[in-house]
């Protein structure tokens, strides 16, 4: 670090500005600073185990009336939702560093599209709008559309949702074949792309099927509506006279049919989402609720699935991170002219964030293994101490108001029976089947991230925080991914593998191993309960 606080960056070879583009299929084109989850190393984390976590952080009152559904203007604050478990968004970030209203048509060609105001497609959001985390995190002020249909009859479906092994990919998209009156072959599922989606809080809480496809079905009736509308006018008839069925509509009085391709072909037009558009009741269903095949199941079977770790952009780097010797430690000094000689080899220093990024994983390795670096250590507490220290440290702003009637102290002082029993919850790793994983390119000054993510929205508010860029100049990307068991709502891969491609001036990826996954990953929180009751016998003839 200079004097002046300003970062270092050293590069030992030349390396050329690249255009390069991913050579897998391309994800349509989706639109956040949220708190993030409890992690190994906060400030006031004891270490507790080999592998450890932190304690949880508290929590601002803002942030709690957010979280409790009190913030102040929501109609729906006494009504339970259900939300993710709060230290997955409570932890700090990783690392802190020193279409404006898209042309839809353009980017997606003529057809058919059923728009929403995003501030309206709140209650669709898993947590909802009311739930944001604060004031200047207001819905986008433009228009988003949740689905289109092209000239050849492909229906394209936009959410931010993501597939992490639980099918929604293909539940949603029964959704929408159902309610469109389409065959689920026409249907491709555009889903946590932040260039493309209506703001999304995040997946979670198995809410995405009940939540979400309501709101697609609204989008896809919309739709429908549309479309009995144009082939009505076409035929100088009313809708309530045309069926809709197999993705064409039919007039019964002259066996007259109408493809949704032939309708769509040339046009431009734009619908809002009705507040309450009438959907498919269930027992009317006959394509939802069904057994139909996991879409892209034989990709994933076969291997030609490209998850996060697949990613090769051409000209790509692979990025490794030195990490601190101890939970909560501050980087002192370290020496990057042994890795600087190495020949290809990028290396950055930005505060206590020191990373390289090579041709090769290996080259990678072994320019991280020359870095010399010196650091403050502060004391840990042990796995043996960590309940004690639970137990003499309680997070104040976890105390529950409860129902008390009487005194309890005087109840348990004349009780005929006691119990008293003490429990304690470890930490435990969410161990994803595909560890952390990100792809960061930057063009000019945008930044596009692959990444896996429960949270899309939610990674490009933390790299538009960490690096100091407006949200818009950011695009999040989340393929498909290898599971995530709630452990997966923060970017740290992505914010290294940002900073390091900003430094490079090429993509660069960054896979953390299974032994980073368990260190420093952030872990459900370990807990100390203890309950004491007390029984009394009635006297005779008290009621």
């Amino acid at each position: 670090m200079n004097s002046n606080g300003s970062a270092d960056i050293s590069v030992n070879a030349q390396i050329e500005s690249s255009d390069s583009s991913l050579s897998v299929s391309p994800a349509p084109e989706a639109r956040h600073t949220l708190a993030q989850p409890v992690r190994a190393g906060s400030d006031d984390a004891p270490n507790p185990s080999a592998i450890g976590a932190a304690l949880p952080m508290p929590r601002t009152p803002q942030s709690q009336d957010v979280l409790m559904g009190r913030d102040k203007g929501s109609a729906a604050r006494d009504h339970f939702v259900p939300e993710p478990e709060r230290y997955e968004l409570r932890s700090s970030a990783i690392h802190h560093f020193n279409l404006q209203r898209r042309d839809f048509f353009k980017v997606m060609g003529a057809g058919i599209a059923i728009f929403t105001l995003a501030a309206d497609a709140a209650p669709a959001q898993e947590s909802g709008g009311a739930r944001r985390r604060n004031p200047d995190q207001d819905q986008p002020k433009d228009i988003s559309a949740w689905l289109h249909i092209n000239d050849h009859g492909i229906v394209t479906v936009f959410t931010g949702k993501v597939e992490v092994g639980q099918n929604t990919r293909t539940t949603l998209a029964q959704s929408v074949a159902d309610e469109l009156r389409v065959p689920l072959s026409s249907i491709r599922m555009a889903m946590g792309d932040t260039a493309l989606a209506p703001y999304d809080m995040g997946t979670f809480g198995s809410r995405s099927t009940p939540y979400m496809s309501p709101q697609l079905r609204r989008a896809a009736s919309a739709a429908r509506d549309l479309l009995l509308a144009q082939a009505a006018e076409k035929w100088n008839t009313t809708p309530d006279k045309l069926k809709a069925n197999d993705g064409k509509i039919t007039n019964p009085a002259s066996d007259a049919t109408l493809t949704y391709a032939q309708l769509a072909q040339g046009k431009t037009l734009t619908r809002d989402v009705p507040d309450a558009d009438p959907i498919t009741p269930p027992n009317e269903w006959t394509v939802a609720g069904k057994s139909a095949p996991k879409i892209d199941a034989r990709a994933f079977v076969t291997g030609q699935h490209q998850y996060t770790p697949d990613l090769r952009p051409a000209n790509l780097l692979h990025g490794k991170v030195l990490r601190p010797p101890t939970f909560g430690a501050t980087l002192v000094s370290a020496d990057l002219s042994a890795a600087q000689a190495i020949a290809r080899v990028v290396a950055v220093r930005d505060g206590d964030f020191v990373a390289v990024a090579a041709p090769t994983e290996r080259a990678a390795e072994k320019a991280l293994a020359a870095i010399h670096a010196e650091w403050k250590n502060t004391p840990q507490s042990s796995s043996k101490e960590l309940f004690s220290y639970l137990k003499n440290n309680p997070d104040m702003e976890e105390k529950p108001n409860p129902q008390q009637t009487g005194s309890v102290a005087d109840g348990l002082a004349i009780a005929a029976h006691k119990l008293e029993q003490f429990y304690t919850v470890a930490y435990i790793a969410h161990t994803p089947l595909e560890p952390r994983a990100a792809v960061a390119e930057w063009k000019e000054d945008k930044l596009t991230v692959w990444t896996g993510s429960q949270r899309p929205f939610g990674v490009q508010e933390e790299l538009a925080a960490a690096l100091h860029i407006p949200k818009d100049r950011i695009r999040v990307i989340v393929p498909d991914t290898g599971s995530a068991y709630g452990g997966k709502h923060t970017g740290d891969a992505a914010l290294e593998a940002a900073r390091l491609s900003r430094a490079a001036n090429r993509a660069v990826k960054i896979v953390w191993t299974r032994e980073e996954e368990f260190t420093w990953a952030y872990f459900r929180p370990a807990g100390v309960i203890e309950i004491k009751a007390g029984i009394s016998i009635t006297p005779a003839g008290r009621k």
